[in-house]
């Protein structure tokens, strides 16, 4: 049988040592609480005491209109802040990728190992899914209100036989839910081809239970901004080898891989003009 004296003096010693005060510069304080004594082990003493531990973070005191924002405050590592686009709603979470062609992009969509389903109805679309350090997509009303500054559009693209390509946008907005999160994208320059211009300009967001399009999204299991029905499909079927048959149902940028060819990785982000 263990001493439970013991036990809990080197658990008070070790735990206590970690609430002395700390003041972080430049950064968020998180606070949380931790407990002393496990009950368990310590049935004769005081069962808990707590304390504020404070955790210096690499998040800025006060959340930034963006990305680009929050880079220019010295914020130079890619990673998740909150921002706040200064349009009367509340402040939200997003990966910001501070390293690729100078940093600064708020990404809203990630595909890189099918971890996560894209199969899905426009409210979970609206709302967003997935994890931001992983596969995910932001939401389209939040998409709608980081876009309704002028911002350009950056498309990173990754094949299965480990090249790459980009396609960058000058021009870049998603509408509010009233217009459909009607797309107007302009100003193509990049080495991956002109996905979305020719077919995507101007159209409102289709998903497999909503919108204009809706026939498009059963048929190529995805949701996008389809228009009889696509040169990019982004969100389609995730598939971890290639080719992939005569569906055309995956994760396909036509203009570099044709519509067969299903990519491994794909990344969507934008940065304020």
């Amino acid at each position: 049988m263990k001493d439970p004296g013991l036990s809990c003096r080197v658990t008070l010693w070790s735990e206590w040592s970690k609430c002395f005060p700390k003041t972080c510069k430049n950064s968020t304080q998180e606070r949380k609480i931790i407990s002393f004594f496990d009950p368990n082990d310590c049935p004769n003493l005081i069962k808990e005491r707590t304390c504020n531990l404070t955790i210096c973070t690499s998040r800025p005191r006060n959340p930034q209109s963006s990305c680009k924002a929050t880079l220019d405050k010295g914020f130079d590592k890619s990673g998740v802040y909150t921002i706040d686009p200064k349009d009367g709603y509340d402040p939200f979470d997003v990966y910001c990728d501070m390293e690729t062609d100078g940093g600064g992009w708020a990404v809203f969509q990630r595909r890189e190992d099918g971890s996560v389903n894209f199969l899905r109805g426009r409210m979970e679309y609206k709302k967003g899914f997935g994890d931001l350090d992983k596969e995910f997509w932001l939401g389209l009303d939040k998409i709608s209100r980081l876009t309704k500054s002028p911002q350009e559009l950056r498309v990173d693209l990754s094949d299965f036989y480990g090249k790459s390509r980009y396609a960058q946008y000058e021009t870049f907005q998603v509408g509010n839910e009233e217009s459909g999160y009607v797309l107007k994208v302009g100003s193509y320059f990049g080495d991956a081809g002109d996905s979305l211009i020719p077919m995507h300009n101007e159209q409102p967001f289709s998903t497999i239970d909503s919108g204009p399009m809706q026939e498009c999204a059963v048929r190529h299991k995805g949701a996008w901004w389809y228009n009889n029905c696509y040169y990019s499909n982004l969100n389609g079927k995730y598939y971890s080898k290639v080719p992939i048959g005569s569906e055309a149902d995956g994760v396909a940028w036509s203009k570099w891989k044709g519509d067969r060819d299903s990519l491994k990785f794909t990344e969507m982000k934008v940065r304020p003009n």
